[in-house]
């Protein structure tokens, strides 16, 4: 299963959940592995039942890089870091990230020449970064792109080790 899995994960769950159902429980390597496939059920695990469960292995050792921050933190270090955050995600807030969405993405198409080579991933990453930075923060990281690019490429290096159940 391992290798199928490896070969493509996507494929692999999908044939777990049709043959086994919403819930279903495997082993990959040494580990335990719960797929829940329903939306409602996903939705009761991560939104009310949420403190009956621990991050992944995959998180816990991420911790390494993120530090204890949203992602990685849990039980009440998670409740109050979500509720300092919350504003930023609150409707009328989000309404105004629009503008600042396709001026940047106004601004990245105005610098592309027809014809020319371009890296998307690199292109794209910046234009995420400079997004969040700038609606989120209201700070303009442009003039520190490369360090942030540098420092990117190795957490997103990093990530992709994380990311497969094996690494």
């Amino acid at each position: 299963m391992a290798r199928e899995f490896l070969h493509d994960p996507i494929k692999s769950l999908q044939s777990i959940s049709s043959k086994y159902g919403d819930i279903s429980y495997f082993k990959l390597g040494r580990q335990h592995v719960y797929l829940i496939n329903k939306p409602d059920y996903i939705e009761k695990v991560l939104v009310y039942d949420h403190g009956n469960f621990k991050k992944g292995r995959r998180l816990q050792i991420a911790k390494a890089l993120l530090g204890e921050g949203l992602v990685t933190s849990e039980g009440d270090l998670h409740t109050r870091q979500r509720r300092i955050i919350q504003p930023i995600f609150h409707p009328k807030q989000i309404a105004t990230y629009g503008k600042v969405m396709t001026d940047y993405a106004s601004t990245l198409n105005n610098k592309w020449k027809d014809g020319a080579t371009v890296d998307i991933l690199r292109e794209m990453m910046h234009l995420t970064l400079s997004i969040i930075c700038k609606s989120v923060l209201n700070y303009d990281v442009e003039s520190e792109t490369e360090e942030v690019d540098r420092a990117l490429t190795i957490s997103r290096n990093y990530s992709k080790r994380l990311q497969n159940p094996l690494g």
